[in-house]
């Protein structure tokens, strides 16, 4: 009773749900169902518009439909992936919604340096980051001994909720959205042989651009991450597990 109490007080955001995420309009419906009509949902799926800062501070909005990769799992990133349309800029663009855990570079941050560095065949940064507010808190309810172990600074270090096998680590996770210019798609669209090199030696040349111009390694590079270009060139997509050289 006490839990339906609290929770029957608690505002919208309380409840989870996302301030910066809403339903769309039926006029912003219809442009969803006219620009993203390529990525359509295979099952009926409300539009969405989700508003995230620009570089100048300023609210930029991106309609929603359909994601392209959705991460179920009950542990990890949570990763979700969709194609959104800005109608102030008439763009196409990628929306990437994920939970970065504490310990990690923001992407964003990584795919700005990059952009800055004008490194060639990665995705390139429109806008957004870390979404204010939204941050877990169950690393504040460790115990002292793992408190101790991992390093963490919680306020207070209160294990008595948990019952079982403790885990071996609880992630401090910030929920991570960001815009970049590229929807791109998987190797299995590549063409013939003559295209695959192309595609990873771009991909390649991305990685030592970046290495060379801003010491950043990828860390993850794998057949799902090396994609293909709506022009047909190789793109290093997924900057979320790059670091910095350690000197």
């Amino acid at each position: 009773m006490e839990f339906l109490w609290r929770f029957s007080h608690l505002d919208d955001a309380g409840r989870g749900r996302d301030p910066h995420v809403r339903r769309a309009t039926p006029r912003e419906a219809d442009i969803a169902q006219r620009e993203l009509d390529e990525w359509k949902p295979k099952d009926e799926r409300p539009a969405i518009v989700f508003t995230i800062k620009g570089e100048d501070g300023k609210d930029r909005y991106f309609i929603g439909w359909s994601t392209i990769s959705e991460g179920y799992s009950m542990t990890g990133r949570c990763t979700k992936a969709y194609p959104v349309y800005e109608e102030a800029t008439n763009q196409k663009a990628f929306l990437k919604d994920a939970w970065r855990a504490h310990n990690l570079s923001p992407e964003a941050e990584i795919l700005r340096e990059l952009r800055d560095a004008k490194v060639e065949h990665i995705p390139i940064y429109m806008c957004g980051g870390d979404v204010e507010g939204s941050v877990t808190q169950t690393d504040l309810y460790i115990t002292v001994e793992e408190a101790n172990n991992w390093g963490v600074n919680s306020a207070k270090r209160d294990g008595s909720w948990k019952r079982g096998r403790s885990w071996d680590m609880v992630t401090q996770r910030f929920q991570h959205r960001f815009v970049s210019d590229v929807i791109a798609k998987p190797l299995d669209k590549v063409e013939n042989s003559k295209h695959m090199m192309l595609v990873f030696s771009q991909a390649f040349t991305a990685h030592r651009q970046a290495y060379e111009r801003c010491e950043i390694i990828h860390r993850d590079i794998s057949d799902n991450n090396i994609m293909i270009t709506a022009s047909g060139g190789g793109i290093l997509n997924d900057w979320d597990m790059a670091k910095k050289k350690k000197i």
